[in-house]
């Protein structure tokens, strides 16, 4: 399908299938060191399923780089002369209210419910006293991750409500000067090359840097492998928007650009390789490069399997809650089932909240902020 002017609000049900499998791998990733191992039969599946959990994050990464990358281009100016003023005020409306929302109910938990327990450390445990300072102010400037790399040992861990928060500084970093930096570089070849240069030394930095004797810790590397993807995603979102009429008219080379990515992405999901998540990017890339072009991806018996996907944001940030409260519940069941319940329940509340909260907050903080201009 391909991409047309003032269709940013239109959802593209691949790019929902691609954001269910990454917010699954996530929750998966959450879910399995709080059960019992699964029966023989399931449990290398599992093991290896759950084990992509923090790959799950790079595919979020490279998906916000197309869809941020979209909404810039049908917006205001359009990629060569974006109106930051108009970036800023979506990207605020869309990010804070939820945010906000999170941290609060996270202290309220924290008052409620702190008692010590592994399970209560597990999902909402705070920095330890005297160290807060940090935490709260690499949290509110978006900036958690060097954050928790710098303080992690000081705050001697802190739960997964938390920690997440990582990926949304990243995501942050990364876009609070990308349309800055498009209005700069004025022609589309100089922002394919941007994006190039930008996915490159992300993608190598941690290599070259420990190649020049330079010690990169594991999770500095991630911070920086990450940065890549997103500009991967907006790659994709400009190749899709130049040759998105010729895939839509060669459903075959669709397919197989669509099954490739599959056979990159397979080794993520069966290897014991640490190394095999740079399969990742292209994987995804040419799945959705192909996958986006072809018509059994909109079908409606797929909406179901979308969902969490299209309410992967709340699904993110509330499904460690959900877990904290279902977790006693979810003890009783095989890892099948316990795996369906914990997704179905967070991926209901999450709609809940988009349809009731987030939505209505959007508008009130996109009107707000317009009524200045």
């Amino acid at each position: 399908m391909p991409l047309n002017k003032d269709s940013t609000n239109q959802n593209i049900q691949c790019i929902d299938l691609v954001r269910s499998l990454a917010i699954l791998m996530v929750m998966a990733g959450h879910l399995k060191p709080t059960l019992p191992l699964p029966p023989p039969a399931f449990r290398w599946g599992w093991d290896h399923f759950q084990r992509t959990g923090p790959d799950g994050v790079l595919v979020f990464f490279l998906v916000s780089g197309f869809l941020i990358t979209r909404i810039i281009d049908e917006g205001l100016g359009g990629i060569l002369q974006p109106k930051w003023k108009y970036f800023y005020i979506r990207r605020i409306a869309r990010l804070l209210p939820l945010f906000l929302f999170q941290i609060c109910l996270g202290l309220i938990l924290v008052w409620l419910f702190s008692d010590g327990s592994k399970k209560f450390i597990y999902c909402f445990k705070l920095p330890d006293p005297g160290t807060e300072f940090s935490f709260w102010v690499s949290l509110f400037t978006f900036s958690f991750n060097w954050g928790s790399a710098v303080f992690s040992k000081a705050w001697n861990g802190v739960g997964h409500h938390w920690s997440i928060f990582w990926s949304l500084a990243v995501e942050e970093q990364f876009y609070l000067f990308y349309p800055l930096i498009l209005g700069f570089l004025g022609k589309l070849k100089n922002v394919v090359g941007f994006l190039l240069f930008a996915a490159l030394v992300s993608f190598s930095g941690g290599f070259l840097l420990n190649a020049m004797g330079v010690v990169v810790p594991v999770d500095v590397a991630g911070y920086l492998f990450s940065y890549g993807h997103i500009a991967a995603g907006a790659l994709l979102y400009l190749l899709v928007k130049r040759y998105g009429s010729f895939f839509s008219k060669n459903s075959r080379v669709s397919f197989i650009l669509m099954a490739a990515g599959l056979v990159l992405m397979l080794p993520v999901f069966i290897s014991d390789w640490g190394r095999v998540n740079f399969l990742i990017a292209p994987g995804i890339f040419l799945f959705l490069l192909g996958g986006i072009h072809l018509r059994f991806f909109q079908s409606g018996y797929l909406k179901l399997l979308a969902a969490p996907g299209k309410y992967s944001y709340g699904n993110y940030l509330f499904h460690v809650a959900v877990l904290f409260f279902i977790h006693p519940f979810l003890w009783n069941l095989n890892i099948i089932l316990a795996f369906a319940v914990f997704v179905i329940l967070s991926t209901v509340i999450s709609a809940l909240s988009f349809r009731f909260f987030e939505t209505p907050a959007n508008r009130w903080v996109r009107e707000t902020g317009n009524s200045f201009s």
